[in-house]
């Protein structure tokens, strides 16, 4: 997540028309990173880096697909930057499947973090950028201080959650399976039961079925 969010820009019309003439010549690809280059500029990680260094390191993990790549680059910009909507991304021209994608991986503050997971699963693009957004939050290293409990227990959400996005990828999981479903059928070290009633409207199975010692 960034730190702040960038303020609208008075130029947002010229972005965007830059954009597009960038895709037109060069393709999604370059205009996509022209976008997060340009929106993110001046905007830093927790640890005080450009946050472009995160975007750039989730479109080249989401690779070698230049669409997916696009996504990655893309992946928190109508999430982080104020004034800016998919309508603006469509109107450049991004192709549906990169649209698909985006909406996938950009976070609902309303929605829990696990069903949001689930929803991401639903869609390869989305499964593929998010997975590779959340192999670098995982990342403490990024901090530039010690973790918190607080950061620690971040950690351990994303690690659950890419480990499902990851068994759905592979195939070893159908999507769409709920989160609950998902852990039950991992061994009991990978079972985290109170993230998963802190993080997900899924009910919980029965108390006396789970594997890992959990009081409601």
């Amino acid at each position: 997540m960034a730190v702040a969010k960038a303020i609208e820009s008075s130029d947002k019309d010229f972005i965007k028309k830059t954009a597009k003439n960038i895709l037109e010549l060069d393709g999604q690809l370059a205009a996509a990173r022209f976008l997060a280059q340009t929106l993110f500029a001046g905007i830093q990680e927790l640890g005080g880096a450009p946050y472009f260094g995160h975007l750039e390191r989730v479109a080249n993990g989401a690779g070698p697909e230049e669409r997916d790549m696009a996504i990655g680059y893309m992946h928190d910009l109508v999430e982080d930057i104020d004034g800016w909507e998919f309508e603006d991304v469509e109107d450049i021209g991004f192709d549906d499947y990169v649209m698909q994608g985006l909406r996938a991986v950009t976070k609902d503050d309303n929605d829990p973090y696990y069903d949001e997971m689930v929803e991401v699963g639903k869609v390869p693009q989305g499964t593929q950028v998010k997975r590779s957004d959340l192999r670098d939050n995982t990342n403490v290293l990024r901090l530039g201080r010690v973790p918190t409990t607080t950061d620690i227990e971040r950690t351990r959400k994303y690690f659950l959650a890419w480990k499902y996005l990851t068994d759905v990828d592979s195939g070893v999981t159908e999507r769409g399976t709920p989160f609950v479903k998902w852990m039950q059928s991992k061994p009991a070290e990978m079972q985290d039961w109170e993230l998963v009633q802190k993080y997900s409207t899924e009910p919980l199975p029965p108390a006396n079925s789970l594997s890992r010692q959990f009081a409601p």
